[in-house]
């Protein structure tokens, strides 16, 4: 546990320094925001994005909520790799990128998630955190490029992700958990900032 936590904030405080102008702003020239109903960051969620120069690259850094009509009140920051192999040009102005693949970390907060477990849990009782999950994630995008307007890129994705504790429950539940209990999906907008 104390390992993730600390993982965590080593990856918040390298997002943080992609907001300076020094060397991350040089590697990762591109900026963006996006919006994401669903998709294992809350119900709906805004974030800020840096991408290298052939747009291979992409870290967000993630700000989620879920009211308590959907279950919450819950809050989760996530932080996000995205990796871009290859992109598809069409019409123009247009462009899709089949396949893009990564991983994130959110961690979630809101009543009974715990950063550690109370002291009422025995020590190790349970080996994981209840509050903070590693995904890994598949998606797709279509891209639009505006002339002669502040948005460099406007993108509509569809992205597809699990997470380790789904993963280790699924692995030996086969027989009672299938693929589709352990995937969970979300759409998005990401508008790129010249």
């Amino acid at each position: 546990m104390g390992k993730r936590c600390y993982l965590l904030l080593v990856l918040f405080i390298a997002a943080g320094s992609l907001q300076s102008q020094s060397l991350p702003a040089r590697k990762l020239p591109h900026q963006g925001v996006s919006l994401q109903f669903a998709g294992s960051v809350g119900f709906l969620s805004a974030g800020y994005y840096r991408r290298t120069e052939k747009e291979k690259i992409e870290l967000s850094l993630i700000y989620g909520h879920t009211p308590r009509v959907f279950g919450g009140p819950l809050h989760s920051v996530s932080f996000k790799f995205l990796y871009s192999p290859f992109r598809v040009g069409f019409l123009h102005r247009f462009s899709f990128e089949p396949l893009q693949a990564g991983v994130f970390i959110a961690q979630n907060f809101g009543r009974n998630l715990y950063v550690t477990w109370p002291d009422k849990y025995p020590s190790h009782y349970y080996w994981w955190s209840n509050s903070l999950r590693e995904h890994v994630f598949a998606s797709s995008q279509v891209s639009f490029s505006p002339a002669h307007t502040a948005f460099e890129k406007i993108s509509a994705y569809f992205e597809a992700n699990t997470n380790d504790l789904y993963i280790y429950s699924w692995a030996p539940n086969r027989g009672a958990i299938t693929l589709y209990d352990i995937i969970f999906f979300g759409i998005g907008i990401k508008a790129g900032i010249r």
